[in-house]
């Protein structure tokens, strides 16, 4: 399932647009257009969630925490649980 999420980077993108109040709120993910374009970003960093997807297709999380430090744990625990939660929303609603 995770290896889905990470292949649709438009679902990513969608999937933060319209929730983005509640991600806001719990400091997992910003959207600023002035900053990278407008790309989904950890809260406080201008990491994009994109590139963390790509880390975790390629399993590669330990270079992904080497390389963007200030993207903590806790972001990602909460991203993937977010993401997780949103694909069995977005599946139910497919069918």
């Amino acid at each position: 399932m995770i290896s889905s999420i990470s292949k649709s980077k438009h679902f990513v993108k969608s999937v933060f647009r319209v929730p983005y109040k509640a991600l806001h709120g719990q400091k997992l993910v910003w959207i600023d257009e002035g900053r990278v374009s407008g790309e989904p970003l950890f809260f406080g960093t201008r990491v994009p969630i994109s590139i963390f997807l790509d880390h975790l297709e390629n399993e590669q999380l330990p270079e992904f925490f080497k390389g963007y430090p200030s993207v903590s744990k806790d972001q990602v625990i909460g991203l993937m649980s977010f993401l997780t939660k949103a694909n069995r929303s977005h599946r139910q609603l497919a069918r």
